[in-house]
């Protein structure tokens, strides 16, 4: 069960209605941008010494005059993202921090789990000894692009946050980092993963300066449901009336905070009716991922 449905960009639009759709933000991911970046996976540029002799070699001769691996891995994703900044017309650019959709290729360099899909995933992972180094990438590319102007304001969005103390600590360790929320206008929003995010929305919305909920990872955890499965699909039809008392408390809770609420859906999920309930509930933007 990982998030595979969040492609390296997509477009939000304003949900004014059913049938007035805006452009208002673009929202990239940095682990799927990574994997359209690069064949191998992110742990290696970290610990290239976890790959094969052959494979060391190449990837040394790849990086050029950078320093690092690292300094190569995070200067091509900073030009990447300057690249399609420029080539959106909105003013704001949320970048997901990478939660853990690692691919299967990369058992060599990363860390062994069990159950990846809820194992160490966003703050867990973020704040993990043996994972904390692509946190701190991902942290140096967002404050690289940040310099830049004449592009979308960046915000931060972070994913998989199990609890009010993970929220807390994302923040902190953000500004361990440099990212200070509200430093410099920066705004930092909740990815709405995780069912407990729905039902403690009131707690963990002083964290954050708004939410982006996301269906599709709502559904798999509240049914415990893989949405890849060829035998279950028939619980896609539309979303679960379960998954819909979630998606409704933490848009009000958005809402009475005075915070924007966006949901974020793939096109199975998606449907005029909840488009319907997400606008009555007090949801402001979409996103619908193929």
């Amino acid at each position: 069960m990982v998030n595979k449905h969040i492609a390296s960009l997509h477009i939000s639009q304003s949900l004014v209605s059913t049938s007035d759709l805006v452009s208002t933000t673009g929202l990239l991911s940095l682990d799927a941008l990574g994997r359209e970046c690069f064949d191998i996976p992110k742990e290696a540029f970290i610990t290239p010494d976890g790959l094969p002799t052959q494979e060391q070699d190449a990837l040394l001769t790849r990086i050029g005059h950078h320093d690092s691996p690292s300094e190569y891995y995070v200067s091509v994703m900073v030009d990447r993202i300057v690249t399609l900044a420029h080539s959106i017309y909105v003013p704001t650019l949320k970048i997901c921090l990478s939660g853990a959709d690692v691919p299967a290729y990369a058992e060599d360099v990363v860390v062994d789990e069990r159950n990846p899909a809820i194992g160490l995933r966003g703050v867990s992972r973020f704040d993990n000894e043996q994972t904390r180094q692509s946190f701190l990438l991902d942290c140096e590319i967002i404050k690289r692009v940040r310099e830049y102007v004449h592009l979308p304001v960046i915000e931060v969005l972070v994913p998989f946050v199990r609890t009010v103390s993970d929220a807390a600590k994302a923040i902190d360790l953000l500004a361990e980092q440099g990212l200070c929320r509200g430093t410099d206008n920066l705004q930092v929003h909740l990815l709405c993963e995780v069912p407990n995010n729905a039902l403690q929305m009131d707690k963990l919305l002083p964290y954050f300066d708004g939410v982006l909920l996301d269906v599709d990872m709502l559904t798999q955890f509240t049914l415990a449901l893989d949405l890849e499965h060829c035998a279950l699909q028939g619980f896609l039809d539309k979303v679960d009336e379960g998954v819909c008392v979630l998606l409704k408390q933490a848009s009000l809770s958005a809402v009475n905070a005075h915070k924007p609420c966006g949901v974020i859906i793939s096109s199975k999920l998606d449907t005029p009716e909840l488009r319907r309930r997400m606008v009555r509930w007090g949801a402001n933007s979409l996103v619908v991922c193929e």
